[in-house]
């Protein structure tokens, strides 16, 4: 097989999570034994912000990587402080610090969008992996965990958040 002068190129690209392997080549140019395309697995998100009473919501909608287990400060009991001492009359931490619309220890923003008017929104070109997504802010927030398999899209999702 003669080519000619034709140009071939290898490479390698890595981008937000995700890993493509490509050969490119000349229209001109007869593809060489074993020449692959651009070959990425990346699936779509897509899903529904609704507020309490069920109407979509336009909101930020961001998609991150699910956190570590373990990670963060450790949770303490009642009289379990690590120095010996009690704390008597003081608030639960745990009440104060949770925020369901804050980034939680250990997890990674990886996109961010904002639904549209009918509370739709779309996450495109995302990896194979465990992921959350968090809608809305603050104590407005709802959040779910996703799985994203090589396999096929992954179902709708649908979100809640707790006010109007």
């Amino acid at each position: 097989m003669k080519l000619g002068t034709s140009l071939v190129l290898t490479g390698a690209v890595f981008a937000a999570g995700v890993g493509a392997l490509a050969t490119f080549a000349p229209s001109t140019a007869q593809a060489t034994p074993g020449a692959m395309n651009l070959v990425v697995m990346a699936k779509n998100i897509s899903g529904t912000v609704v507020n309490v009473d069920s109407k979509p919501v336009a909101v930020q909608v961001r998609l991150l990587t699910k956190g570590q287990a373990g990670a963060g400060p450790a949770r303490r009991g009642p009289n379990d402080s690590p120095t010996g001492d009690a704390v008597i009359g003081t608030p639960a931490a745990d009440k104060l610090q949770k925020n369901p619309g804050a980034i939680q220890p250990g997890e990674k923003l990886v996109k961010e969008t904002t639904s549209d008017a009918s509370g739709k929104f779309t996450f495109s070109g995302i990896a194979a992996g465990e992921y959350v997504i968090l809608a809305g802010a603050g104590r407005n927030a709802a959040r779910v965990n996703i799985e994203v398999k090589d396999s096929a899209d992954p179902q709708p999702v649908n979100l809640k958040l707790p006010n109007k």
